[in-house]
């Protein structure tokens, strides 16, 4: 069996950078996606992205903003916890490690607006997928 998810949305606020015990760190993302119900009354789901692969994350750090829209190849994991009352909390999340995939969907033109520094008319190559 596997367990694999896929995911198309956009960057809901800045994204975290957490220190790993191994070295590195890891990337933590809430992304946004849209489904409609019966009706057409569009529904927005958040959901938590963490990129434990210390490559994707320097892209990330590089080329992601608020409001980047990404494909997410991960696994579905589950994060559980107590809260201050003690009730016990279980919260989904889309881990993305060595063997997942970030694809950046943003259109050329609105990535290189993005991505061209402006010291320098020089633009920067932007990954597809990585």
């Amino acid at each position: 069996m596997f367990n694999t998810i896929t995911l198309i949305g956009n960057i809901g606020q800045e994204v975290k950078y957490v220190p790993m015990k191994s070295g590195g760190e890891m990337a933590v993302m809430n992304m946004a996606t849209h489904r409609y119900t019966g009706g057409s009354e569009k529904v927005t789901d958040w959901h938590k992205v963490v990129i434990f692969d210390p490559k994707k994350t320097e892209i990330i750090k590089r080329f992601v903003k608020v409001g980047s829209r990404l494909l997410v190849k991960g696994s579905l994991t589950y994060e559980e916890w107590n809260d201050q009352h003690g009730q016990k909390r279980k919260t989904a999340q889309i881990e993305v490690g060595y063997r997942g995939e970030i694809v950046m969907m943003d259109s050329k033109a609105e990535s290189e607006a993005l991505l061209t520094p402006t010291t320098n008319n020089q633009s920067v190559d932007i990954p597809s997928g990585f």
